[in-house]
């Protein structure tokens, strides 16, 4: 069959912005045989394991017949299958766009629920090799079909909600372990991790070129601008300039030499690490934490022996880099837990916090009566002028047996 180049190819997925790796994906992809991996049985399998209604069922039905006999067709799934989840993953963040294809006998929505589901046969497969037990790929399952489900009350017809978010699900990434959930993830933050060879303290660095705030966050967050300056990084006569993080979450005001031969480098981006997410009614403490990462560490080391993981990662207002100033209460989980971690500036603004708090992203301040000390602290904080951002939290598989003792800010007083 003819083989569509690459530009007609995001034409037909609607990608406006391709990016440099799809570009290097197609390249790879076209060189193979063109195989949509669907088979029949697994099929049966996903319509069974989902309890969908008959409209459902139906639509996936015709959906993959169709796709089948279609060539042209096929070789889009084929492709869409490449870049979530065969040559990278939904954490390279590649296909969180949902295609816009247009087809005269499929509509858009079915297309996009089938390429959703089309990642369950490879992501089973990929289970039974490394002999994951079917217990967590249901966890998944469950949780993918009451997207599908969302999606035809609020619509009225058969699709998926949050395209992006269900890559994870149809790729079977969520592993519930202790309190938590656990997901594979490419780290690709812009911060670089040394840990020296003789102390064991951690430092991390920023990359070049970034524009930091005066506040030692990202600039433009939250629509803030006040730019105290951009980031650089050299690499002279085997020392490294560049500029600290603070493990509280800021960039700090001026650069540091550190000598290469004093440090090692543990983590960089491009690099793997083990996501984590806090569902409800969570053990949010420092023993059910740390009891859910030793689980972790012991379920990712027996099933993917071929990555070398080295810390867990999260992104989330829990770990803002202005939680001090939001939390008072020594006591507090949330402020214990923040304080075992490295915490990095991150671009997602107050929106999710306001929504756990206010259960709204654009809170009105002025017609709200606090009901909580944290709901009082954080419309007092925005109210003084200042700004909320999610932080991004690391904690190193190498010093598990020192959470609790808060490692990364033991040896900094400000």
């Amino acid at each position: 069959m003819a083989i569509l180049n690459y530009q007609d190819m995001m034409k037909a997925l609607g990608y406006t912005k391709p990016q440099q790796k799809h570009q290097l994906i197609y390249d790879a992809w076209a060189k193979e045989p063109i195989v949509w991996y669907f088979p029949q049985g697994d099929l049966d399998f996903i319509i069974q394991s989902l309890s969908l209604d008959q409209v459902e069922n139906e639509a996936i039905k015709h959906a993959h017949s169709v796709i089948l006999d279609d060539t042209t067709l096929y070789q889009i799934m084929s492709f869409i299958q490449a870049i979530t989840i065969q040559k990278a993953h939904p954490s390279d963040w590649l296909a969180n766009q949902a295609p816009q294809i247009t087809h005269p006998i499929l509509s858009t929505s079915v297309i996009q629920l089938i390429a959703i589901l089309s990642l369950i046969p490879l992501a089973k497969k990929d289970y039974q090799d490394r002999a994951i037990s079917d217990e967590h790929m249901m966890f998944n399952l469950n949780h993918l079909k009451g997207y599908i489900k969302n999606y035809r009350i609020k619509h009225q017809k058969v699709g998926i909600e949050l395209y992006g978010w269900t890559t994870y699900l149809a790729s079977l990434g969520l592993i519930h372990l202790g309190y938590l959930h656990f997901m594979h993830h490419q780290y690709n933050d812009p911060f670089i991790f040394y840990r020296h060879k003789t102390t064991s303290s951690v430092l991390a660095i920023a990359k070049e070129g970034l524009s930091v705030r005066k506040d030692g966050q990202f600039n433009g967050v939250n629509k803030v601008f006040d730019l105290r300056n951009i980031t650089t990084l050299e690499i002279e006569n085997n020392k490294i300039m560049a500029y600290p993080v603070h493990p509280k979450g800021f960039i700090q005001t001026d650069p540091i030499s550190i000598r290469l031969e004093d440090y090692e480098c543990i983590l960089k981006p491009g690099d793997v690490v083990i996501d984590f997410h806090i569902p409800t009614r969570s053990n949010y403490s420092i023993s059910g934490i740390k009891h859910s990462f030793e689980e972790a560490i012991s379920f990712f080391r027996n099933h993917y022996k071929d990555y070398d993981y080295q810390a867990f990662w999260c992104t989330s207002w829990l770990y803002s880099p202005q939680i001090e100033s939001l939390i008072s209460k020594e006591e507090s989980n949330i402020l214990q837990v923040a304080r075992q971690g490295y915490r990095l500036p991150a671009t997602p603004g107050a929106e999710s916090l306001y929504s756990f708090v206010f259960q709204t992203e654009n809170p009105d301040f002025k017609t709200i009566h606090p009901k909580t000390s944290l709901e009082s602290s954080v419309i007092d904080y925005v109210q003084q002028g200042h700004t909320i951002n999610a932080g991004c939290y690391l904690y190193f598989i190498d010093d598990i047996h020192l959470f609790g003792k808060m490692p990364y800010l033991t040896d900094v007083r400000s």
